[in-house]
């Protein structure tokens, strides 16, 4: 057996963009039966998240579309009304996953100079990739570097393929780390109001 633990919050400094929630995680312990063998960072903990809990709504911070003006300006957005599914596959007597996830962000802080509108597709496209980064990263870490199935997706396979689970259960420790795994991530930004004009931070007063 094998768990993941210990998640760890901090508080946000109400000056920090982004700032919208003040509490982010900080990371999660990771325990092989009742050892702990490593840790993960807090974007690795929240790519875990979806897996083992369900995710309604959370904060992310991205970079504007890169011009001489927003060289190191960001925006923040919520994600809400995500839906993540994993599908499991038994092909050629080997265990497979498709993973899907579909998000829809709201635009609530910018100190970009342009409006939201030029930048949706910047911004859609930038979340994608975020966010598959982040699931593709959690994933690496738990077959590649810790060999251990803390994402649960032995769980997943067995509740879809009761039979072949009880073959492949014995050596699941084996199967794990080559199992492939299919990752689709789409992800929409949406705000009517926002998506006009530029916004403004929360620390320039909006200008």
């Amino acid at each position: 057996l094998s768990s993941i633990v210990g998640f760890s919050q901090k508080n946000k400094k109400p000056e920090q963009f982004g700032s919208i929630s003040q509490v982010e995680l900080s990371g999660a312990a990771v325990f092989n039966r009742d050892k702990m063998v490593g840790w993960l960072s807090p974007i690795n903990a929240r790519g875990l998240l979806f897996f083992i809990e369900k995710v309604d709504s959370a904060t992310m911070v991205l970079p504007c579309l890169k011009t001489p003006e927003d060289s190191n300006k960001k925006v923040s957005l919520e994600l809400k009304k995500q839906k993540f599914r994993v599908t499991p596959f038994y092909r050629n007597g080997k265990p497979e996953f498709d993973i899907k996830l579909t998000t829809n962000a709201d635009l609530v802080e910018s100190s970009c100079s342009l409006s939201l509108e030029k930048m949706q597709n910047h911004l859609e496209t930038a979340l994608k990739k975020e966010l598959e980064n982040e699931i593709k990263d959690v994933i690496s870490l738990s077959q590649k570097k810790y060999k251990i199935d803390f994402l649960k997706l032995g769980e997943v396979f067995e509740n879809r393929y009761p039979g072949e689970w009880k073959k492949i259960k014995r050596r699941w420790k084996q199967e794990y780390p080559q199992a492939h795994v299919n990752i689709h991530v789409t992800a929409n930004v949406n705000n009517p109001v926002l998506l006009k004009l530029p916004t403004g931070s929360a620390k320039d007063g909006g200008k």
